[in-house]
């Protein structure tokens, strides 16, 4: 892109002076193909797990690929280039800084292009849009005929269970899931003629800007009538069968394909050779978990115990590690980290980890007929 092409490195805030642009480049890919998981793992348990192997690499393993990516954002910290901001600041705090044009880059869309992309930035030439690395095979995970990880369920003392559970049930309609995602239908969003799904301007403004006051009937803010919960029905690459072939999500709708909204997106389609996120993405290669009826077995109140104390050790630790400001600083932080977990029953935790990787592998196994590539 002519855009991405004109970024000078040399000129970012707060790089160290004998770090070398393409050295910079490197470490943000690398970076971005560690944390946006595009190797091939699965987080599970207190580590990753390989579903092409079945081989499980846990959050301590020497030279493996958490410390491996702990490693490598330190490094960024240390070139200038993570917030300083970014162990303590609220969701609130960082998405004003995405939309104020003060990141770089970020792993996650909901914390980038999706506050970042409003239409005064998008009229001024200037976007956030995916970019991945060539090397990286994102795990993607196979249908599942008895449902996903995530349930809904109605709590024992819930006084108006049928409530609860109509709407569960309208959630799962067609309606209630563009609902769920892009507010009232007729408002915010709606079919054309060929049964195609549009945005009006006011959905437009609504997408742009959550905080917009609804009015029409309804109190509050968009914000305040999105659901909170992180659920949901149908997938959002789903089929919609109440549309003309669209999908639940707004990217691939035909009257967002049609034509680019500026000049920038163009470049980008141009640069890409493709008209959409979806479609570029589908170019690359990618790691299969395949879908089976696995889910983690429950820990028993000792485990749990140990559990908690372990991982906030790691994770209270990790965040040290990240912003220790030399190489010296960063591995003395680490390997008291590694003495810490061990003290409070590591070995434990990842026993019962380990066995939640081997039955997982046995049953993609099996969901395959494929033999164990360990």
């Amino acid at each position: 892109m002519k855009q991405v092409r004109k970024l000078s490195l040399q000129n970012l805030p707060g790089r160290r002076k004998d770090t070398d642009p393409q050295t910079i480049r490197i470490r943000i890919s690398f970076v971005l193909l560690w944390g946006s998981a595009c190797l091939l793992w699965k987080e599970l348990g207190i580590g990753l797990y390989d579903p092409k192997t079945g081989t499980y690499h846990d959050a301590l393993e020497k030279n493996g690929p958490y410390l491996e990516m702990l490693k490598w954002y330190n490094d960024l910290y240390q070139d200038g280039l993570i917030d300083p901001d970014s162990m303590t600041q609220t969701f609130d705090q960082m998405a004003e800084k995405v939309q104020n044009g003060g990141v770089l880059f970020s792993i996650f869309n909901y914390s980038g292009s999706l506050s970042y992309n409003t239409d005064e930035h998008t009229s001024k030439g200037k976007l956030m849009y995916c970019m991945k690395p060539e090397q990286a095979s994102p795990i993607v995970y196979g249908m599942n005929t008895q449902g996903g990880e995530s349930v809904w369920s109605i709590g024992a003392n819930c006084e108006y269970p049928e409530k609860c559970m109509e709407l569960i049930n309208y959630f799962a309609t067609p309606e209630g899931r563009m609902t769920m995602q892009y507010g009232p239908k007729g408002l915010c969003w709606d079919y054309d003629d060929q049964g195609n799904t549009i945005f009006t301007e006011f959905g437009r403004k609504c997408r742009a800007d959550e905080n917009t006051t609804m009015g029409n009937g309804y109190k509050g803010s968009f914000h305040d009538g999105c659901l909170q919960i992180n659920n949901t029905t149908w997938s959002i690459d789903a089929e919609n069968p109440d549309s003309n072939g669209d999908t639940y999500n707004s990217v691939n709708w035909k009257s967002n394909l049609e034509k680019a909204k500026s000049d920038i997106e163009q470049d980008w389609r141009d640069y890409n050779k493709t008209n959409s996120i979806n479609a570029y993405f589908e170019k690359g290669k990618y790691t299969v978990s395949p879908g089976t009826s696995f889910s983690m077995s429950s820990k028993d109140d000792t485990l749990k115990t140990v559990w908690g104390q372990v991982t906030t050790c790691i994770k209270n630790e990790s965040w040290k590690a990240m912003y220790a400001k030399t190489d010296a600083q960063y591995d003395k932080i680490v390997k008291e980290m590694i003495s810490n977990a061990d003290k409070y029953g590591y070995a434990k935790c990842l026993k019962w980890a380990e066995e939640q990787a081997a039955i997982r592998h046995k049953l993609e196994q099996q969901a395959t007929g494929a033999k164990s590539a360990k």
